[in-house]
């Protein structure tokens, strides 16, 4: 019973393609109906039983590998998520054909924070606070006074990020006496920023409709200097709040010449010439009259005009 049982084992052994180190043992007791104490027949089973299960065994490593291999290495594709504050990274096949669940580059969620962004990345803006609920805070009498729960924006706070609970504002308060009460008005702290207000070119916003100087051309390209020292400038507001001017820096000033330029840009052009006044032209019967132009060095003028014929 026992010599039947190793007989079995060692056929599907085989089958199998096992590793040399197991199927050994089990081969070297199989009973192949050679003469009792011969080892050679024994040993050339073993070798026909090893080179016939070897293609077995190559076809079960590349079933192992198709199973394995999830990408080709080097191979990319895109992770993370791209909701709230979360970025997309990048993640890279390795040399085993796996995903190594390593995104690189990719914003992650975080803890929510009271900062009216989507940190966790769920869809939903600090949710974990309960913004605009009552709460209660103690003055600087020691008073308990009621509020509401707001979330503390200002950066250079040590409490940034967090809820803290805002005094109940009275809407009737005018803090800066321009009539519009504090829930009204945009800069309750400038009698000069009101709803309804004229608009100023100051670079605020005078009349509250969430836009800064937005009936001038601020910004707009313009140009500075006269003559050849004209160059390019840019609009931006008047000294008195109700016009732009252009701001720039003019080119140098030249001295003046007889070439129909503004050589000193001080406006004119050639002012020290007396360009286009009239002259005479020829000789003698010949003369006739002409008009002074420049001449070609810039600095004479020349008289310009037809001698009479025939003389």
């Amino acid at each position: 019973m026992l010599e039947r049982c190793t007989q079995i084992m060692c056929a599907r052994a085989v089958r199998m393609a096992c590793a040399v180190f197991i199927c050994l043992p089990l081969l070297v007791g199989c009973d192949d109906g050679s003469e009792p104490g011969s080892t050679v027949p024994q040993r050339d089973m073993f070798v026909r039983t090893i080179q016939d299960a070897a293609p077995m065994q190559d076809a079960i490593r590349l079933d192992v590998a198709m199973v394995l291999r999830d990408c080709e290495e080097g191979e990319t594709r895109v992770c993370g998520q791209t909701m709230g504050e979360c970025r997309e990274g990048v993640e890279t096949c390795n040399e085993f054909g796996l995903w190594p669940g390593e995104c690189v580059g990719e914003v992650a969620p975080s803890d929510e924070a009271c900062d009216e962004r989507d940190n966790d990345c769920d869809g939903l803006i600090d949710e974990a606070f309960s913004l605009g609920g009552t709460c209660k805070y103690t003055d600087e009498r020691g008073l308990d006074r009621d509020g509401r729960v707001y979330c503390q924006l200002d950066p250079n706070s040590e409490d940034y990020g967090q809820p803290f609970c805002r005094p109940e504002t009275d809407c009737s308060e005018d803090m800066d006496g321009d009539g519009s009460g504090v829930c009204d008005d945009c800069d309750d702290e400038d009698p000069n920023n009101f709803p309804e207000n004229i608009e100023r070119c100051d670079d605020r916003d005078n009349d509250c409709d969430n836009r800064v100087d937005e009936s001038f051309d601020v910004g707009e390209a313009c140009m500075v200097g006269e003559g050849i020292c004209r160059t390019g400038g840019i609009k931006v507001c008047a000294l008195n709040g109700m016009e732009t001017e252009c701001e720039g820096e003019p080119g140098p000033p030249a001295d003046e010449l007889c070439d129909g330029l503004d050589n000193d840009c001080d406006g004119r052009i050639d002012e020290n010439f007396d360009v286009g006044e009239a002259c005479m032209v020829g000789e003698g019967a010949c003369r006739r009259g002409g008009t002074t132009l420049c001449a070609e060095n810039g600095l004479d003028m020349t008289c310009v005009g037809e001698p009479r014929q025939g003389c």
